[in-house]
């Protein structure tokens, strides 16, 4: 067997204290059906490419769990999404 590259898994420490953002779940089932706050539209894009991905899949692919926080630049970052098959 021959990788191509020794680390494949890493990633940089998230922040962690108190005074840092939490962490925003956007897909889960505590509120199953139920609409995004007006003027969310990060919560409806990613939705809407769940969806997507399910569609173009044919049914095949479903992603879930999407969560994240925002870095230090504003810049929203997905932390372990899970896909199902």
């Amino acid at each position: 067997c021959h990788l191509t590259h020794f680390d494949f898994i890493a990633t940089r420490l998230l922040p962690c204290s108190q005074i840092d953002a939490p962490v925003q779940k956007f897909t889960g089932n505590h509120d199953e059906g139920g609409a995004p706050g007006a003027g969310d539209y990060l919560t409806v894009a990613l939705h809407a490419f769940t969806h997507y991905v399910g569609v173009f899949s044919c049914g095949n692919l479903l992603l879930c769990d999407l969560q994240g926080m925002r870095d230090k630049f504003g810049t929203m970052c997905l932390i372990d999404p899970q896909s199902h098959s």
